[in-house]
């Protein structure tokens, strides 16, 4: 299989998501390393969809915000961080783990499918998703 270069790959991603984003809220998507799989790209691509678009629904009332992700590729692992510095709450977190949305239980399907945890976590000042593999 060919493998997908990630900086490329959510270099294009972030141009286009910032056009769809509100004013005030920020993204920014970091990758730190180089060519994965199709499959994991994919997996990739529509988690940070659908975190962005979660954060944009829900975290940030009517004021502005940030979002970053951060991911990290190598030949044997990989682990993707997503942020935003919204309002969202242990109960928030604790709703995301029950993929209560529609999003939260993409994310948890394709966290499954990928051998891993969707790891919640917000405690007022913002929700975190981390997840984490090795790569057989």
């Amino acid at each position: 299989d060919e493998l997908v270069s990630l900086g490329s790959l959510f270099g294009r991603i972030e141009t286009d998501l910032r056009q769809l984003m509100p004013d005030g809220i920020a993204l920014t998507v970091h990758v730190d390393g180089g060519r994965a799989s199709p499959e994991l790209a994919n997996a990739l691509v529509l988690i940070v969809n659908e975190f962005v678009s979660n954060s944009v629904k829900h975290a940030f009332g009517d004021g502005g915000g940030s979002i970053s992700i951060a991911i990290e590729a190598g030949a044997d692992r990989w682990a993707i961080i997503c942020r935003d510095d919204g309002n969202a709450t242990a109960e928030d977190a604790g709703k995301a783990i029950a993929g209560s949305g529609l999003g939260t239980r993409v994310i948890q399907s394709l966290a499954t499918s990928m051998g891993t945890v969707a790891q919640w976590h917000a405690d007022g000042s913002g929700l975190e998703l981390r997840m984490e593999s090795t790569i057989a």
